[in-house]
């Protein structure tokens, strides 16, 4: 389209709404695009844009997407042009387009990456018409505002232009069926240990085939309706990955193998969700002609935005952030699932409910199809909700039969930190949705706050360390093998068993690794000095002796009240759910009552 006098007003009023926003210390994401818009109803059409576009929409992963492509052309030396600051709808995208041209028009930028609403698309590329086209995936939404996915597919079916490169995801049998007919690139990750034979989520919008209706097998289900499946009737089926990956979660590394050759990708984060989104990105940026080299590179040095995930350990509990999305239970399902995998004992802070609704009556219904029975574990221990619908999530959760004794509930979510026990947790979580960002740091502050102030520590565990503390000094300043090894095993079974009934995943793993490289390395001693070179080759019994303190997490050793080292038996209640601990010794009921109150 050309541009007209009512396109050059447009643009000038929108390049003044965005100086002035800026100027008040706002964020000019969607009103400069808004108002153009207003002035010239097809502004997206008239203005210039850059030589190649990319766009990526889906129900969940788009962002995180985005800002992974958007980083590794940045640093790959490319000027890339987003709407990462704000709005994903025409108005924002507008917005963007607006501040990467000059005043007549005129695109900046090689490149733009654009994250796109799935209910905008008919707006947007009736005008953008991007090169590359991502969709991540399209599950069940917000029921008040996109309905089922099938409804969103023929939006954006139905928008795309017929020249658009696809990058999709064979895992889902839904939008892997977008734009049949154009160049297609398709990624998957390769089975995994924890895929099912069958779905064990509440939804799964994809029972029957879109073609003949007849109900569809799953050799394999990942979530909900990911995984790989075919259709007996008619033929229909997953189609071949063109990006194969396969995770290795321990080695926090993914190999991708395609006809480019098999390469290898630091993991980001060790969710299926974010190996999902890396592949998504590899998958496009190999298409785009990067090289695996610079691909991973940007990996290496990449993390999760601190608004979506963060993980700080305060007092040996890791006080870990994440968004999940409210009105969507595709999102919360997974993060549910992924808390209740995770080893260690938890508390979980839940906090959904969506700023922009709390004035209204919100439809609640999706609750209802979100898998809150991942929440009844045994390793979570409590469950603290916040915020005004408190009620309707703990109805939730009783319906998924969690406990009551182990759920509190509070309006204001600035209380939900005084609501947890502290009780040796390894793990706090916090979940917030997306219209409560702020909300949630400010609260998971609090939660350290109190973690600091109430030690994290369990009451065992600060009983004991000062006797401990008193047998590290007792034989720090020995020399000779002979001498060394026995007491320090000694010690480093009291530290273990310290660390066990603490709850301290981190420093009993600390402890492992000291004593194993203690080990290899002939050290024998608590602060590692070289006893081989000083007192000769070792002997059976000391290696013996050695080979017990690299596995001291196995030995059955505890303390009992009145500061004594004595055998004990470490009995773990897992059939229970308790946290692991020890049978005490005989003691006074005096002894146990003076520790009580030095506790």
């Amino acid at each position: 389209m050309k541009k007209n006098l009512r396109f050059i007003i447009a643009l000038i009023f929108g390049k003044l709404a965005m100086w002035l926003q800026k100027l008040l210390g706002m964020n000019a994401s969607y009103f400069p695009g808004k108002l153009a818009i207003k002035l010239c109803p097809d502004f997206l059409g008239r203005i210039d844009k850059p030589k190649t576009i990319i766009t990526v929409t889906g129900t969940n992963g788009k962002t995180t997407c985005c800002n992974m492509i958007l980083d590794v052309l940045s640093d790959a030396g490319f000027k890339v042009l987003n709407n990462r600051a704000g709005s994903n709808t025409d108005a924002g995208i507008a917005t963007s387009l607006i501040s990467g041209s000059t005043l007549g028009g005129k695109a900046k930028f090689e490149y733009a990456v654009f994250e796109v609403d799935e209910r905008s698309s008919l707006r947007i590329y009736k005008y953008v018409h991007p090169d590359y086209a991502v969709c991540t995936n399209l599950f069940r939404d917000s029921i008040q505002r996109n309905a089922h996915p099938e409804f969103i597919f023929s939006f954006i079916d139905s928008a795309l232009p017929d020249d658009t490169h696809m990058i999709l995801n064979a895992d889902d049998p839904i939008s892997s069926r977008l734009k049949k007919d154009n160049k297609r690139s398709y990624f998957s990750l390769s089975r995994l240990p924890t895929d099912r034979d069958e779905c064990v989520n509440i939804i799964n919008d994809m029972r029957a085939c879109p073609y003949c209706g007849g109900k569809l097998q799953y050799e394999y289900v990942r979530y909900h309706h990911i995984g790989k499946m075919k259709c007996p009737g008619c033929g229909f089926a997953s189609p071949k990955a063109d990006y194969l990956a396969s995770p290795d979660y321990e080695k926090r590394c993914f190999t991708v193998r395609s006809d480019k050759g098999e390469e290898e990708y630091p993991l980001i984060n060790d969710s299926v969700f974010n190996t999902y989104n890396q592949v998504t990105v590899v998958t496009l940026l190999r298409e785009l002609g990067l090289s695996a080299e610079n691909i991973a590179k940007s990996f290496s040095h990449m993390s999760i935005v601190k608004s979506r995930y963060t993980n700080v350990e305060k007092n040996g509990v890791e006080v870990v952030t994440n968004m999940t999305k409210g009105q969507n239970p595709v999102a919360c399902s997974i993060v549910f699932d992924y808390i209740r995998s995770e080893p260690g004992v938890k508390e979980v802070i839940v906090m959904l409910d969506d700023l922009t609704y709390k004035k209204t009556t919100e439809i609640v219904t999706w609750v209802y199809d979100a898998d809150f029975e991942f929440l009844n574990d045994e390793s979570i221990k409590r469950i603290v909700v916040g915020g005004v619908r408190m009620h309707d999530y703990h109805l939730r959760l009783l319906l998924a039969g969690v406990p009551e004794e182990k759920i509190s509930y509070t309006d204001d979510e600035l209380d939900t930190p005084d609501k947890l026990k502290l009780n040796g947790e390894s793990y706090i979580y916090v979940l917030y949705g997306t219209d409560s960002i702020a909300l949630g740091s400010k609260v998971a502050a609090k939660v350290k706050k109190t973690i600091e102030e109430k030690g994290g520590k369990s009451r065992c565990a600060t009983a004991y360390l000062p006797v401990l503390r008193k047998r590290r000094h007792r034989h720090e300043d020995r020399g000779a093998v002979s001498r060394i090894c026995k007491p320090f095993r000694r010690l480093l079974e009291l530290e273990v068993s310290f660390a066990l009934h603490a709850g301290g995943r981190a420093y009993r793993n600390r402890l492992q690794r000291r004593a194993a490289l203690c080990f290899r390395e002939g050290r024998y001693d608590n602060h590692g000095s070289n006893d081989r070179a000083r007192s000769g080759a070792c002997d059976k019994k000391a290696h013996a002796a050695s080979r017990q303190t690299a596995r001291a997490y196995r030995l059955r050793r505890c303390v009992s009240h009145d500061g004594e080292r004595r055998r004990g038996v470490l009995r773990i209640y897992r059939e229970r759910g308790r946290q692991p601990h020890c049978r005490l010794g005989p003691c006074s009921a005096a002894r146990k009552a003076r520790y009580d109150a030095q506790i």
